[in-house]
């Protein structure tokens, strides 16, 4: 586990009562770091990159379909996959690390949770962004993973997008969501792992599950509503 640091200025913003807090991210921006101390070792690589511009069509002639049926995502560089494998493939420190079990991948959430909290995780809303995740299962998905050549040790645990999610100096981390396009989330309860995949994954204008559940809801290029 990587070793957390103290943050006093994270302390000195918090407003005196605060009871927990809540992380919200541009979910499929990525990187590479090491396990040992935390330290970085490839760039953020944005969603906007295009570094894997031409290799996506190359995943797509074959796995189009496979990718399609397990992920519900296109082959796209948009996505993190594909970005993630791009660093296997093109930073020497990542295989020599990962060779010796201390390499992490993962989206900026992951790195934020694991510098933060001390725990290697991210929500399954945000997994399921990656082109990695099983959707059926909630699970990183062997396949998929072979196919943008990322490994398995290397990944962090999928959870729960709120609940008991860690602590930074004793106050807790209750809920960890992607931002959408263009404006925050306003949660009422708290969503279930189903609730944000379809919120997030679907993209419907508006979404509605009527299962008995809280609700939430977005504003924003993502519209989208759960009841």
């Amino acid at each position: 586990m990587s070793q957390t640091k103290s943050y006093p200025m994270w302390r000195m913003r918090l407003r005196r009562g605060a009871q927990a807090f809540a992380l919200s991210k541009q979910g499929e921006s990525c990187l590479a770091w090491d396990a040992r101390t935390g330290t970085p070792i490839s760039p953020i690589i944005v969603w906007q990159d295009a570094r894997t511009t031409d290799r996506c069509p190359q995943i797509a002639k074959t796995a189009t379909n496979h990718v399609a049926t397990i992920a519900r995502l296109p082959v796209t560089p948009y996505f993190s996959a594909s970005k993630l494998g791009w660093i296997m493939e093109n930073i020497p420190q990542a295989a020599a690390i990962a060779t010796a079990g201390h390499l992490r991948l993962g989206t900026t959430d992951v790195f934020l949770r694991d510098r933060l909290t001390g725990r290697f995780e991210t929500d399954v809303a945000t997994a399921s962004r990656t082109s990695l995740m099983n959707l059926q299962t909630g699970q990183w998905d062997a396949d998929l993973r072979a196919l943008f050549g990322v490994p398995i040790n290397c990944l962090p645990k999928i959870g729960d997008c709120s609940g008991d999610l860690g602590a930074v100096d004793d106050l807790p981390l209750v809920t960890a969501l992607g931002r959408p396009a263009s404006g925050p989330v306003w949660p009422w309860g708290h969503p279930s792992r189903a609730d944000q995949i379809h919120l997030w994954h679907r993209g419907l204008c508006p979404a509605v599950c009527r299962a008995a559940m809280p609700s939430s809801g977005t504003w924003g290029a993502a519209n989208g509503y759960l009841a």
